[in-house]
């Protein structure tokens, strides 16, 4: 079954025009998630991704429209039938959102890299079924940033059959 309706749901609870990314109100952001997900191929899924990329979220920077699409994001990944391609990007898209190095952009809140986070954690099993698969080397990164509990990764990962430790690179660094 597609779950793209759950995706929907999370974006179209949202004003767009009155939450901000880094170039003004976020009325595409929805449009170009959609597009992501809608992606079949690397190019398609490339731009797609940097239309986000560069405006939820630049080197690092975390913009207001960012806790607005944390939930989307997770309602995506809760898609089993999502292909490996589209999966990857949307990883990464939460890792440059909630990862280890996110840091408020000069005009959001201090705390919004904290409530993207906490936004984070309702996907965390995702990404922990996503850590099984061994397709994506920067879940793990993200569950380090996202999961309280030390214990759970470790034990997770004696879990996991064959398990290997990810080399740690992000996608634009592959």
């Amino acid at each position: 079954m597609n779950c793209d309706f759950l995706v929907d749901v999370e974006l179209d609870r949202v004003d767009w025009k009155n939450v901000r990314d880094a170039l003004g109100p976020a009325v595409d952001v929805p449009a170009n998630f959609r597009q992501l997900l809608a992606a079949t191929n690397d190019p398609e899924v490339k731009r797609a991704y940097w239309k986000l990329e560069n405006h939820v979220v630049v080197q690092g920077q975390v913009y207001e429209a960012s806790i607005h699409l944390v939930p989307a994001i997770c309602a995506a990944l809760a898609d089993p039938n999502r292909s490996l391609l589209v999966r990857t990007w949307i990883v990464e898209l939460l890792y440059q959102i909630c990862g280890p190095y996110s840091v408020p952009s000069s005009e959001s809140s201090a705390s919004i890299v904290d409530s993207c986070r906490n936004a984070a954690r309702n996907a965390l099993w995702n990404l922990y079924g996503e850590l099984a698969k061994q397709e994506i080397k920067v879940v793990e990164s993200l569950i380090k940033s996202l999961d309280a509990d030390p214990d759970r990764l470790a034990l997770v990962r004696t879990k996991i059959p064959n398990y290997n430790a990810p080399i740690w690179t992000t996608k634009r660094q592959a």
